[in-house]
C-alpha cells in the first residue's frame, strides 16, 4: 500500500505587523493536494502579503512556512513580470526550454549527483528511508528528463492555443491588453506544472470573457490536471493541483474554492466549502456571537447590580466574584471593540430631479420633479467610429437605447469593443459620428472613471473631498469632512495622504465619496468593482439596487452584474454592411445569455466546439454504420429493474465515497497513525472500485434503451 501524500505546505504561527497595526498573527495553515483555498478580506487586511509569504517571496515577522521537498510552486502576482519588449512566442519558448529542454535535464542530473554525494560524508544515510525515498524521486526525475523528448515548437503552439493568443504570438507584451497579458502569465506558470498554484487577484481589470476563460482553465486543471497543455507530465502519478486564490470575485470563489480563509481586522477565520458556504456559515457565526455578547452583557449587568449594593456585600469571601466582574467587563469591551472594528463602507446614492420655479410671491423656489416618469437618456441611431482609424470596424452602428429611472443597464463585452466609449458618450464627453444622444434637461450625471482621470493624484484625501472649509454637503445635510471620510474607512491620519500614495481600492473609495456629494440622478460607472474588497462591493451593490435613478455600468464581476443589472446590453460580434465592418450590440434578458454570445465568439472555444462536433459526427456515422450491420439489442424487463436499482445505488455510493474521502483527509490534520491511514485509504479505494463498476454497468444498460 502506497503511503498517503504528505502536505504540500505547512505554516505555523505566522504574524505580520506594519508599525503598531497587526495584520494577522498565530496563523497556521496546511495545504494538501487538491485543496483550493480562497483568501478573502477587506483591502489592506494582509491577503496579498500572506500569499507572498506562502510563495516564498515575502517574509513574516514571526512564524515559519515549510514546503514539501522539491515542491513545484507558481506564484501569479498582480504585476506582469515579463519584459515589455518580449514577444508572446519568446516568453513561452524560454519557459518550455527551461522545463523540457537540455537545461532541465542538466539540473536534474546535478540534483541527483548532489544528493548522492551526501552518502560519502554520511555512510549511515544508506539505511535512512527518507534519504532513500528522496533518491528514488530524483532518480525518477532524472530518467524522465532523459527519456522525455518534447517537440518545443509543437508544445509552444499548443500553449499559445490554450491561451487564446494565436493571432498575437509575435506581439510584444507592451502591446497586449491587460486580459491578454494575464492569459500569457497564467499559461507561462502552468508550463512548469506546479503542484501548488498561488493566484493574487487574477481577475482584476479583466473583461468578463477573460474571467470566464480563467475559470474554465482552473476548473480543467482541478479536474484533469495538465493534460490540456499537450506536453509530457512531469509526475508519473500526478497529484491533484492545490491552489490558493486571493480574489474579490465571488463567482470565481464560489466555483473554485473548497475552503475559505477570511482575514479581517487582525482576525483569521477558516470556513469549509465555497464562497456561498462561507457566507452562510459566517451569518450563523455572527448570530452566535451576537447571542453570546448579549448573554455576556446580561451577566455583566447582574454583577454590577450586586456590586452596587454597597460595602456590606463585599466581604473577603466575595473577592472572587468581584474579580469575575472585572474579567467580564474586559471580555465584553473586547467583544464590542472587535464588532465595531469590522470594516464597512457607508454608501448611499440618493437620486432626485429638481427644477427652479417662481412662487406666488415671485421668489425662486426648488421644486422636486417626479423621477419615475422621466427619460434620462434617449439614444437614436448612434454610430461611433473606432479611435484606431477608419480602417477599423465602427464601435457601433445605428444603435438605439433608452435609459429610465430605476433601470440598471450593464454593458458586457470583451476589452476593446467600445464599452467605455459608449459610457463617455452618455456622459457627454464624446460625440457620435451619426445619430443623437438626448438627455433630460434636469439630468445630473455622476461619472466613475476606471482610470480615475477625475482625481488629482497630488491632492490629499481631505482636499479631494473638501477643497475649502471643514464641512461637506450631503443628502442628509452638512457633515464634518472627517466624519464623512470615516464612512469610507479613512482614518484621521489618512486624510493628509496624497492620492498617489493610496492603493487602487482606496482611490476608488475617494472617487465614490466624491460622487456621492454630487447627488446625481444618473450614475455612469466604468468598472467600479476593480480593486474593491468584498465588504465595499456588497455596500455598492446594496445602494445601487435601491437607487431610484438610472445606472449604466460595465464590470467584469459576474456576481455583481447578476445582483445589480435589470437590463444587459451585450456585444454580439463583428458584422458588415455596405462594405463597412461594425460591432453589433444586442439587448439580452440575463447574464447567462450574454456569456453564451461571448463564448460563441471566442476563437478558442469555437475551435474546440468544431473539434467536438467533428468527433461527434464521426461517432454518429460509425454508430449508423454499425446499426445498419446489426440490429441493436433491446433491454429486457429484468435489466430495466437492474437499471432502476443502480440509479438508486449510485448517489448513495457517491455520498459514502465523499464521507470516506473526508475521513482520509482528516488523518493528516489529526496526525493519526499510518495503520489508520492505510485502513481509510483501502476503504476509499474499495468504494471507488464499486462506484466505477456500477457506472460502467449503468452505461451498458442505458445504451440499450
Amino acid at each position: 500500500m502506497a503511503q498517503a501524500p504528505s502536505p504540500l505546505l505547512t505554516s505555523q504561527d505566522l504574524a505580520v505587523r506594519i508599525g503598531i497595526t497587526t495584520l494577522f498573527e498565530g496563523l497556521g495553515l496546511t495545504l494538501h493536494p487538491g485543496d483550493r483555498l480562497g483568501i478573502v478580506g477587506p483591502n489592506g487586511a494582509g491577503k496579498s502579503t500572506l500569499l507572498r509569504i506562502l510563495a516564498g517571496v515575502g517574509k513574516s515577522d514571526s512564524g515559519n512556512v515549510a514546503w514539501r521537498s522539491g515542491l513545484r510552486k507558481a506564484y501569479v502576482s498582480q504585476a506582469i513580470p515579463f519584459s515589455p519588449e518580449s514577444t508572446v512566442r519568446d516568453i513561452l519558448h524560454t519557459q518550455l526550454k527551461k522545463v523540457f529542454g537540455t537545461d532541465a535535464a542538466e539540473e536534474a542530473q546535478l540534483r541527483f549527483e548532489k544528493h548522492l554525494a551526501k552518502l560519502e560524508s554520511e555512510p549511515d544515510l544508506g539505511a535512512d528511508e527518507k534519504w532513500l525515498s528522496e533518491l528514488d524521486k530524483l532518480q525518477h526525475n532524472l530518467d524522465s528528463n532523459h527519456s522525455r523528448n518534447v517537440d518545443i515548437p509543437n508544445a509552444m503552439a499548443g500553449a499559445i492555443r490554450v491561451a487564446g493568443l494565436e493571432e498575437l504570438a509575435e506581439r510584444e507584451v507592451r502591446h497586449l491588453s491587460g486580459g491578454q497579458q494575464k492569459r500569457l502569465q497564467l499559461i507561462h506558470s502552468l508550463i512548469s506544472q506546479p503542484q501548488l498554484l498561488l493566484l493574487d487577484e487574477p481577475t482584476n481589470h479583466l473583461d468578463v470573457e477573460t474571467v470566464e476563460w480563467l475559470e474554465d482553465i482552473l476548473l480543467e486543471l482541478s479536474e484533469s490536471g495538465f493534460q490540456m497543455l499537450g506536453v509530457p507530465l512531469l509526475d508519473e502519478v500526478p497529484e491533484p493541483i492545490a491552489m490558493a486564490i486571493v480574489s474579490h470575485d465571488r463567482a470565481l470563489l464560489d466555483t473554485m474554492a473548497n475552503r475559505i480563509l477570511e482575514i479581517s481586522s487582525g482576525e483569521i477565520q477558516f470556513y469549509n466549502g465555497n464562497y456561498e458556504a462561507h457566507a452562510t456559515e459566517k451569518v450563523r457565526r455572527m448570530e452566535e456571537a451576537r447571542t453570546r455578547n448579549q448573554r455576556l452583557a446580561n451577566l455583566m449587568r447582574r454583577e454590577l447590580a450586586w456590586l452596587s449594593r454597597g460595602p456590606a456585600a463585599r466581604t473577603t469571601k466575595q473577592q472572587a466574584r468581584i474579580n469575575r466582574a472585572a474579567v467580564l467587563e474586559v471580555n465584553l469591551h473586547s467583544a464590542e471593540k472587535r464588532a465595531a472594528d469590522k470594516p464597512s463602507v457607508a454608501l448611499d446614492f440618493n437620486a432626485s430631479m429638481e427644477s427652479r420655479e417662481r412662487n406666488s410671491s415671485d421668489y425662486w423656489v426648488t421644486v422636486k420633479e417626479n423621477l419615475g416618469s422621466q427619460m434620462l437618456f434617449d439614444l437614436e441611431g448612434i454610430t461611433m467610429e473606432h479611435p484606431g482609424g477608419s480602417d477599423k470596424p465602427l464601435l457601433m452602428k445605428q444603435l438605439s437605447l433608452k435609459v429610465k429611472p430605476g433601470m440598471k443597464l450593464a454593458i458586457v463585452g470583451p476589452n476593446g469593443c467600445g464599452k467605455t466609449h459608449l459610457l463617455r458618450l452618455l456622459a457627454g464627453q464624446l460625440s457620435p459620428s451619426q445619430g443623437e444622444c438626448k438627455r433630460h434637461d434636469l439630468i445630473k450625471i455622476s461619472y466613475f472613471d476606471q482610470h480615475r482621470h477625475e482625481l488629482d493624484f497630488n491632492k490629499t484625501v481631505r482636499a479631494s473631498i473638501c477643497p475649502e472649509g471643514d464641512y461637506v454637503h450631503t443628502s442628509q445635510g452638512y457633515v464634518h469632512v472627517m466624519s464623512y471620510l470615516e464612512k469610507f474607512l479613512f482614518a484621521r491620519h489618512d486624510a493628509e495622504r496624497t492620492l498617489k500614495n493610496l492603493s487602487g481600492g482606496e482611490q476608488a473609495r475617494v472617487l465614490m465619496a466624491s460622487m456621492m456629494l454630487e447627488q446625481g440622478n444618473a450614475l455612469i460607472l466604468d468598472e467600479p468593482t476593480n480593486d474593491l474588497d468584498i465588504p465595499t462591493l456588497q455596500g455598492l451593490e446594496e445602494t445601487l439596487v435601491n437607487f431610484s435613478g438610472g445606472v449604466v455600468f460595465t464590470s467584469h464581476d459576474r456576481y455583481f452584474i447578476q445582483r445589480v443589472a435589470t437590463h444587459i446590453l451585450a456585444f454580439s460580434g463583428l458584422q458588415s454592411s455596405d462594405g463597412q465592418g461594425y460591432y453589433h450590440w444586442t439587448m439580452v434578458p440575463n447574464l447567462e445569455q450574454a456569456l453564451g454570445l461571448l463564448a460563441a465568439l471566442n476563437p478558442v472555444r469555437t475551435s474546440a466546439s468544431k473539434e467536438e462536433k467533428k468527433s461527434t459526427d464521426s461517432h454518429s456515422k460509425n454508430d449508423s454504420e454499425n446499426q445498419s450491420k446489426s440490429n441493436k439489442a433491446k433491454i429486457t424487463f429484468s435489466e430495466k429493474k437492474e437499471l432502476e436499482k443502480i440509479e438508486t445505488k449510485i448517489p448513495l455510493l457517491e455520498d459514502k465515497l465523499a464521507a470516506a474521502t473526508q475521513l482520509l483527509n482528516d488523518c493528516y490534520e489529526q496526525g493519526l497513525t499510518f495503520t489508520v491511514i492505510q485502513e481509510r485509504q483501502e476503504l476509499v479505494k474499495q468504494l471507488e472500485g464499486e462506484l466505477a463498476s456500477l457506472q460502467e454497468r449503468w452505461e451498458i444498460l442505458y445504451s440499450k434503451i
